[in-house]
């Protein structure tokens, strides 16, 4: 009986000691595996931050690109509106200046045709 139960407590003591190791080992399997949890999640982390970065600075890049376009509609825009503009007032001079060339025309004629009735006059005046 004595023998038995020494058998027993070696017995037992074996087993926590399997125990014990096999605890030890999954204590272990489980630190390295949440190590390697927490290098993939700082991996994932950076990885994100790039990606994230990234589609940061090509939504800055097209915004850019829009901008400059925008700008350069606006430019053009301007110029086809300036010169439109003066080209309407060039267009007003002209026909301000072929007016008043028609009425000095005008009063050149009503001139002439008063100095050449008046040389009329005078001529017949002269011939009686």
């Amino acid at each position: 009986l004595v023998t038995r139960c020494q058998f027993d407590e070696e017995e037992t003591e074996r087993v926590k000691q399997i125990l014990d190791g096999v605890r030890d080992e999954q204590k272990e399997m489980c630190t390295l595996e949440l190590e390697q949890a927490k290098e993939k999640a700082v991996f994932d982390k950076e990885e994100l931050e790039r990606r994230f970065q990234d589609q940061i600075h090509e939504i800055v890049l097209q915004k850019t690109k829009e901008l400059e376009e925008a700008r350069e509609r606006e430019r053009l825009e301007k110029e086809r509106r300036e010169k439109d503009e003066r080209e309407e007032r060039e267009r007003k001079e002209r026909k301000q200046r072929a007016d008043e060339a028609r009425r000095q025309s005008q009063l050149d004629n009503l001139e002439f045709d008063r100095l050449s009735d008046l040389f009329q006059q005078r001529l017949l005046d002269l011939q009686h």
